[in-house]
């Protein structure tokens, strides 16, 4: 269906390994599919992001920035602020220039009292580390 329509669909994978992405875009056959990485959501379900990106970065269309804690699949981390987590911010960055990425950031705050505040700061912390 992507490749009829000349689009690009993304899976957002939490709980998956390199291994299960690989093998879902095998199994569905389409170049179209690609993948919408959140490394907080991946970091707090206990999968590695940054190895997510280093193994499958040229199969990445856009890319979630925030931040979190690590957890499992049976008891999930937590976000935090960006900058105050555990994601490698600057591990995935440099991955992404790497791969030479060229998609869109997007920085997203769930789970705050005030995300508006904690976007904007989130936004100059990205300008101190680009």
């Amino acid at each position: 269906f992507a490749d009829s329509r000349d689009r690009v669909f993304a899976i957002r994978p939490s709980y998956d390994s390199v291994e299960r992405l690989s093998a879902v875009r095998a199994a569905v056959g389409c170049p179209w599919i690609r993948i919408g990485l959140d490394p907080a959501a991946m970091l707090m379900s206990g999968i590695n992001p940054l190895a997510t990106m280093q193994q499958m970065g040229q199969q990445v269309s856009l890319v979630h920035i925030r931040d979190g804690v690590p957890g499992h699949p049976d008891h999930p981390g937590q976000e935090t602020r960006l900058g105050e987590g555990e994601v490698d911010l600057r591990g995935l960055l440099a991955s992404l220039n790497d791969w030479e990425y060229s998609g869109p950031l997007i920085l997203r705050r769930t789970d705050s009292a005030s995300p508006a505040l904690d976007l904007a700061a989130a936004r100059e912390f990205l300008r101190r580390i680009l």
